[in-house]
């Protein structure tokens, strides 16, 4: 879930990374605690600005005593303590196996920086779905996985200060038995929309709006409400009446398989519409998008999109997921379809104008809806 204010490294800006402790690449640090307190300040009588949570990566620009400055958005000052932070193994060298393109952005649209050739060395800073930012001797940029060897993901704790010196109100350690995030509960809505409140209360300030099957860590859990964050960052508050709060394990498979083929997706938003084409890169047409997507999770549906409509269950539109097929046409003969992406929104190789885009169901770009199926299950 995207954090408020935290730069996340998924999202980093070219050349904006500040090499503090690694002289090859950025200093990367893991959250190990739960919840923990960034303060305008090295010290724990400084103001508290925002917060971090277990597993969260954030960049460490300097270090003072105790505690580290990390990059966070809009904030010139900010601070966690060094005791609540695992320092990324990063900067291993690793080898161009397949002559590889350097590109500002972690997906084919992003421009190119350079080309990189068999043989040469590059240093792996961090990694955002198969895409990897990479320090090269042509400089900083994202680079797909296929193209070198693969890293070591293994994350090294850094050296534990003394604890004597540890802030206990800012976060409580987790012992070595204590569950990993997986075993966290999540909480999914129920209901078409839900309004998000600034506090518990029915009568605080509407601060936004969340869809039937969104799901959201939980922050904090009262009696009758949760607090969530937003993608937008902000933390808000929903009411228990209309969710499900889970173990976050028993829908993890699906809800991961769900979010990588909506990621996939995505990294072709752009590319040419090609009537009867089958390249994701080079050009394709609605149907072909669908089928080469889903091929890529070993899911194997019809080439068309009367006929992928066949394929899977039938569901309905209130019940759509993430992943599901959505068609469209006129007087009920299926002519184009779309891969759902939550929110109402769909993404479709539309026509040659415009590629493949993103559009709500409901827009007036699209045709009119007809149905969908699931083909995941």
């Amino acid at each position: 879930m995207k954090k408020r204010g935290i730069k996340k490294l998924a999202l980093g800006i070219l050349g904006g990374l500040v090499l503090s402790l690694n002289v090859n690449a950025a200093t990367i640090g893991i959250v190990n605690v739960e919840n923990l307190n960034v303060r305008s300040g090295p010290s724990t009588t400084s103001s508290i600005v925002d917060s971090v949570h277990f597993g969260d990566k954030l960049e460490i620009l300097s270090k003072t005593n105790q505690w580290y400055k990390i990059d966070i958005d809009m904030l010139s000052n900010a601070y966690v303590h060094s005791s609540y932070i695992n320092i990324d193994d990063i900067g291993k060298s690793r080898i161009v196996v397949n002559n590889g393109e350097l590109r500002n952005s972690p997906n084919l649209l992003g421009n190119k920086i350079a080309d990189i050739t068999n043989g040469e060395f590059i240093n792996v800073v961090y990694q955002t779905g198969e895409w990897f930012y990479v320090a090269t001797s042509k400089g900083k940029g994202y680079m797909h996985s296929n193209s070198f060897t693969a890293p070591d993901n293994d994350v090294k704790p850094s050296e534990k200060e003394d604890s004597k010196d540890a802030p206990e109100s800012d976060a409580t350690p987790e012992s070595e038995d204590t569950p990993k995030k997986e075993n966290k509960k999540v909480v999914t809505v129920t209901t078409n929309v839900l309004n998000v409140r600034q506090e518990a209360s029915i009568a605080s300030s509407k601060i936004g709006q969340v869809y039937r099957y969104n799901t959201f860590d939980i922050i904090s859990e009262l009696e009758e409400w949760v607090s969530i964050k937003l993608s937008n960052g902000n933390i808000g508050y929903i009411y228990k009446t209309y969710v499900e709060i889970s173990d976050q394990k028993t829908i993890a498979n699906v809800s991961q398989l769900r979010q990588d083929v909506v990621n996939y997706a995505k990294q072709f938003l752009g590319n040419p519409y090609v009537w009867g084409g089958n390249s994701l890169t080079k050009g394709v047409d609605c149907s072909g998008f669908t089928q080469q997507v889903m091929k890529k999770f070993g899911v194997s549906i019809n080439r068309t999109a009367s006929t992928q409509f066949k394929n899977g269950t039938r569901i309905s539109q209130k019940d759509l997921l993430p992943g599901d097929l959505v068609f469209f046409g006129y007087n009920n003969r299926i002519s184009h379809v779309g891969l759902y992406i939550g929110n109402g929104q769909v993404i479709h190789a539309n026509n040659p104008r415009t590629g493949i885009v993103i559009n709500k169901l409901t827009s007036n770009q699209m045709l009119p809806y007809i149905g969908a199926t699931r083909v995941i299950n």
